[in-house]
């Protein structure tokens, strides 16, 4: 593995570890998710940010994490050569940087993940009582695209007809304020009861989450990764922790699946089955680390 470093110095280890995968054409997304977590304020040595690009040109996203490289504790970036053939997904990728992470908490986030209001005060609030075997979360806001305005999943129901641009301008503008008129009438709040153990934005105990053998890495895109893992979860005395005070918001974006390719995915993982022998994180391509002091 290739590095290189931007001045970096020694740092006492963070307490969190945020883990995004990204893949291309979501930079305004990965921005705008960025900007939203570094204007809470927190301190920058409990918290180190690790992502995964996985497209041909990551200029744009590298310029991104290097501007906010002064709010954490460092940013480590892991590029994958797309010159391999050789395809990982979302569970893998997930599972390598849980490996990659330094922090005894881990928050696998997307790179379309928009924190509403202060979410680390309460997930700190949450981390001070020291708990181990939990699922932390909280309620989650999305578009037509993932949610209808009842908070039911639709994902496979989608049409493709979303105004991306137009509903990012709006998110950008009322990012804390989904009581107004214009972000109900687009976004709107998942029905826990239709999606009890929510994956969009999720924190665990970087040791516990090891002792279940990370994510079932045979899944395939759309990879069912919460509901194949919860069991494992649940049966190991795991608990899910809602915190109404920890909100984030799925930024649409355009999907790159058809639904009968969408439908092939959901078939073939509803038959996968765990193989607690799965070398974690396990990524064939060639990687180059780039790390942000």
């Amino acid at each position: 593995m290739n590095e290189k470093s931007f001045g970096v110095s020694e740092m006492k280890s963070p307490t969190i570890s945020i883990l995004i995968s990204m893949c291309g054409g979501r930079e305004r997304h990965f921005a705008m998710s960025l900007d939203s977590i570094t204007r809470q304020r927190f301190d920058r040595d409990q918290i180190e940010l690790v992502v995964v690009l996985d497209f041909p040109n990551p200029r744009k996203a590298l310029s991104i994490l290097k501007k906010k490289s002064k709010y954490f504790n460092s940013i480590r970036c892991y590029i994958i050569d797309r010159n391999n053939p050789t395809i990982s997904h979302s569970a893998t990728f997930r599972n390598f940087l849980a490996t990659k992470a330094k922090g005894e908490y881990i928050l696998f986030s997307e790179p379309e993940m928009l924190h509403i209001g202060s979410t680390l005060s309460p997930l700190f609030r949450f981390l001070s009582r020291k708990p181990s075997k939990f699922w932390y979360c909280g309620p989650v806001f999305a578009t037509a695209s993932v949610v209808d305005n009842k908070g039911k999943i639709i994902v496979d129901d989608y049409d493709g007809t979303e105004n991306v641009n137009f509903l990012l301008s709006l998110a950008s503008r009322y990012q804390n304020d989904f009581s107004n008129s214009k972000m109900k009438k687009y976004f709107f709040k998942i029905d826990r009861k239709n999606y009890p153990f929510s994956f969009f934005c999720v924190l665990f105990s970087r040791k516990f989450f090891f002792q279940l053998g990370g994510l079932n890495q045979n899944l395939k895109v759309r990879g069912w990764e919460e509901i194949e893992f919860f069991e494992r979860f649940s049966n190991k005395g795991g608990k899910i922790n809602f915190d109404r005070n920890f909100v984030t918001c799925h930024l649409p974006h355009k999907r790159r699946l058809y639904l009968t390719d969408q439908v092939g995915w959901d078939l073939y993982n509803s038959t996968v089955l765990f193989n607690p022998s799965q070398k974690i994180g396990e990524i064939l391509q060639k990687i180059e680390e780039v790390v942000f002091p």
